[in-house]
């Protein structure tokens, strides 16, 4: 998805502002731009650089896609989850989330993705 990819190499610049202008109006009504910026400082600092990362689901719904990876940046490897609001041909991150681990993924919980 073009969205991750974008919000990866605005991870790897330290472009805090722009990956905030990625989320939608109710993450950015949630979370002020100051507060989303040291998050994402402290996850730099905790987690280092991106390195690789393995799409394990998706589930597509008709304004909504939600994704599921395994990803490993330099000092751990983490379960991510994203779910970006889809309208027309832009796409704005509604939820990001990083799970310590990389618990067993049920594949049989995913709502079906059109193929591209």
């Amino acid at each position: 998805m073009a969205g991750v990819d974008k919000y990866r190499g605005l991870y790897e610049k330290r472009d805090y502002e722009r990956l905030y202008n990625l989320g939608s109006s109710a993450l950015k009504a949630a979370v002020p731009k100051e507060q989303f910026a040291s998050a994402v400082q402290s996850a730099i600092a905790l987690y280092g650089n991106y390195k690789s990362s393995a799409l394990l689901g998706a589930s597509c719904f008709p304004n909504e896609v939600r994704l599921a990876y395994d990803t490993e940046y330099e000092n751990a490897k983490v379960r991510e989850l994203m779910i970006w609001s889809v309208s027309g041909s832009r796409a704005e991150l509604a939820m990001y989330q990083v799970l310590p681990s990389q618990d067993e993924f049920h594949k049989e919980s995913q709502v079906g993705c059109p193929v591209p």
